[in-house]
């Protein structure tokens, strides 16, 4: 070797045995990489089929019963857990060191947030799909118990408040249950209703009009008979009449 260095063929030399040094020390290249990891896989198939071996005999020294079998599978599945999370962080760490990070293939990866504390456009939409997914299991919520609360008495608070509350609506919203489809436009198809508040007060308001024409026998009920209707003149006005009484025509 002295000689191949003296007369300058290092490291191509030709001595028996000679390994040649590393070409890029510090750096680990594809070749190298692909026989680690090669290397790593091999050690981790041996480790496998020793810990498979002992398990076995394992196995077959505890035959006498079901639960040590059960036992000896749950210490295999834990090796086997062991080796892939070990697998898994050298996986990553090989990552880091060609420089392949955040970008790896490894199993399981998760990359890390790019942009820790900023939210951006993708993560605000998705934020707000959750909000609404959110927001609609809690009307649901609502709307049950509210139902669950109407079922105990169906005609009750059927009152002014509740008719001013609803003509509210209907002057804002029209119809607040008719449901739009993503544009915006009310269709015959599903979609979301225009104004969920608004909805509850209609079909409680549509309630208390069939109460108000309901026989409630016996005090079953709370009734309204007067429901959206107590300002309603049920008798007939004769206008003459009323002018000659308040002393129109003399």
């Amino acid at each position: 070797m002295d000689m191949c260095k003296e007369i300058g063929a290092f490291p191509k030399c030709t001595c028996p045995d000679f390994v040649a040094p590393d070409s890029t020390p510090g750096v680990m290249t594809w070749p190298e990489l692909l026989e680690h990891m090669d290397n790593l896989s091999e050690w981790g198939h041996g480790e496998l089929k020793a810990w498979t071996q002992q398990a076995s005999s394992l196995i077959g020294l505890h035959t006498e019963g079901a639960q040590s079998e059960e036992a000896c599978l749950a210490e295999d599945l834990k090796h086997r857990a062991q080796v892939q999370n070990k697998l898994a962080g050298v996986c990553v760490d090989m990552c880091k060191e060609i420089g392949a990070f955040p970008k790896c293939t490894c199993p399981d990866f998760v990359a890390p947030d790019s942009t820790p504390g900023v939210m951006t456009w993708p993560e605000l939409l998705e934020h707000m799909d959750n909000l609404s997914e959110w927001g609609h299991g809690e009307l649901k919520a609502w709307r049950s118990q509210a139902s669950a609360l109407v079922q105990q008495d169906p005609c009750a608070g059927c009152d002014t408040s509740l008719a001013e509350a609803y003509q509210k609506c209907a002057m804002a919203h029209g119809n607040p249950c008719a449901e739009r489809n993503a544009a915006g436009i009310v269709t015959a198809g599903p979609g979301e209703k225009k104004d969920i508040s608004c909805c509850l007060k209609k079909e409680k308001h549509d309630r208390c009009l069939e109460c108000s024409s309901m026989d409630c026998a016996y005090k079953t009920c709370n009734q309204n008979k007067k429901y959206y209707s107590t300002y309603t003149i049920v008798k007939g006005l004769d206008d003459k009449k009323a002018m000659k009484k308040a002393g129109w025509g003399k």
